[in-house]
């Protein structure tokens, strides 16, 4: 019995000790600060500000095989997808993370290239959505103008259609008008006859001459 009284107590010991860290942390996530047990029942004594110790999610982001972790999402890069999202101590991330009016880069040179390289691919994009919209308006158009050419010729052959129908249902042209010759017999059709010439008589005939 005496042998396992210490067992027992050092069992104890270690169970309220182990208790006593799991409620130091707690309390450390629950304020922001370096608080424990002893503290925070004790009169008299404060939580100290926790140094180095970041109670938020980080961001982290791979560019150009440097990473980069941020305290919100980047837009610059990709918001949705980060490589990782994880709470931990700054001291694990590289200087310069975080600063007085908020995250900043770690790494400027290549916050400016991904910038950069963002800028780029987007504007990469927009000329794409142009072309296909000038695509896609070009098409519209090509479209447009053949329903207009269907519809044109489509027009003429209904004309052409209409004016055969109304050709054939047409009544048929007056006759012309006969003209009427008077025929002659055939004494009309003949000379009058000549009538001999008269002999006239003179009264001036010339007087024959007298020996």
């Amino acid at each position: 019995m005496n042998r396992i009284a210490p067992l027992l107590a050092a069992l104890a010991a270690l169970a309220l000790q182990a208790c006593t860290n799991t409620a130091n942390r707690t309390l450390s996530a629950i304020t922001d600060q370096d608080c424990d047990v002893d503290r925070l029942i004790t009169p008299h004594k404060v939580c100290r500000p926790v140094q180095n110790v970041v109670q938020r999610p980080l961001y982290c982001y791979k560019t150009i095989g440097v990473m980069n972790c941020y305290a919100t999402p980047d837009p610059f890069i990709d918001p949705l997808s980060p490589v990782q999202v994880a709470s931990l101590p700054v001291n694990t991330i590289p200087a310069g993370s975080y600063g007085s009016n908020g995250p900043s880069v770690a790494n400027p040179e290549a916050r400016v290239a991904a910038q950069l390289a963002a800028l780029q691919a987007a504007e990469i994009e927009a000329q794409r959505q142009m072309a296909l919209e000038k695509a896609r308006q070009d098409a519209l158009e090509a479209i447009e103008r053949e329903v207009k050419a269907r519809e044109a010729a489509l027009a003429e052959r209904l004309r052409r259609e209409q004016a055969e129908r109304d050709a054939a249902n047409a009544p048929p042209p007056p006759p012309a008008p006969v003209t009427v010759v008077p025929t002659q017999p055939e004494e009309a059709k003949k000379p009058p006859p000549r009538r001999p010439a008269r002999r006239t008589t003179s009264t001036n005939r010339p007087r024959p001459l007298t020996s």
